[in-house]
């Protein structure tokens, strides 16, 4: 199995708007959820899946440079130049040698995403972006609830894993909603 990193990405309201370039985070999270409505409904499905596909992957590469930016470690800070980037946080659950935090993370998503496919392709659960306010509410409440329920389905070896790392996700994600941030979820393979 490839070892994951799972990152969170925390981006205050006021970036949240008014970053990247042209189009903000704001308008690409709108663009992103008009596409997967329009799977949903069946209108150009395959169109839509790929521009639902090119939108996530423009936001999460512009979130993770968010992040360098803020870290100062970003080669290019031109597209960041207008935003106070002090309160971006992000957050990574990876597979170590000895704890699989990451696969076991991506493990809850998938038992209850096969177990409930129906629902949760109506919910936001499976989404990468996710605007401030009500959305991540949503998220978290979904999370934790489904959480815990896939948790049961897991064998008893992996159970507290799972258990720990929705603790702790769902823990970072409430830290943004108090402070009125969006969020970027980012998976990416750990190799070499």
């Amino acid at each position: 199995m490839i070892p994951v990193r799972v990152t969170f990405i925390g981006i205050p309201s006021t970036v949240w708007d008014s970053v990247p370039g042209d189009r903000p985070f704001a308008a690409l999270a709108l663009d992103a959820e008009g596409a997967q409505r329009r799977i949903r409904k069946g209108v150009n499905e395959r169109l839509e899946r790929r521009r639902f596909s090119q939108l996530c992957q423009y936001v999460e590469s512009a979130a993770l440079d968010l992040v360098e930016a803020s870290r100062g470690e970003s080669i290019d800070n031109r597209r960041f130049a207008s935003a106070s980037l002090t309160n971006v946080r992000s957050m990574s659950v990876d597979d170590s040698r000895d704890e699989p935090f990451g696969s076991a993370y991506l493990g809850v998503l998938e038992i209850r995403t096969v177990e409930e496919q129906e629902s949760l392709n109506n919910s936001r659960l499976t989404c990468t972006i996710l605007p401030p306010g009500q959305s991540l509410e949503e998220y978290i409440s979904l999370l934790s609830d489904n959480g815990r329920l896939a948790c049961l389905d897991l064998p008893v070896k992996n159970r507290e894993l799972a258990i720990r790392v929705v603790k702790q996700v769902c823990e970072f994600l409430r830290r943004c909603t108090r402070e009125h941030c969006g969020v970027v979820q980012t998976v990416s393979a750990l190799l070499g």
